[in-house]
């Protein structure tokens, strides 16, 4: 399936991947040669330019493809990055 350009910029797409805590669901993950791995990752596509993105995340890649494709209600359902800030150590848990 081939990923179309952003809807904002033009720009190019890429994966990104997510994965549930290892700590929190011992279950989900497997010991592999390459070490302890996820057995299910989450996946959504981000525009590498702006960072803009579908609003949901997907099991299937196919699924993840037709989210950043698609056009829902004539007007895609994208978020836009807007900014971003490191957490200083004292604001983490």
């Amino acid at each position: 399936m081939k990923i179309k350009p952003c809807a904002l910029c033009g720009g190019d797409a890429k994966f990104v991947y997510y994965a549930i805590p290892e700590k929190d669901n011992l279950e989900g993950w497997e010991l592999t040669e390459f070490g302890t791995e996820p057995m299910m990752l989450l996946k959504r596509i981000e525009c590498r330019d702006c960072g803009a993105t579908p609003l949901y995340l997907y099991m299937s890649m196919d699924d993840c493809i037709k989210a950043w494709n698609d056009e829902f209600d004539g007007g895609r359902r994208i978020l836009q990055r807007w900014s971003e800030e490191n957490c200083s150590m004292e604001e983490t848990v």
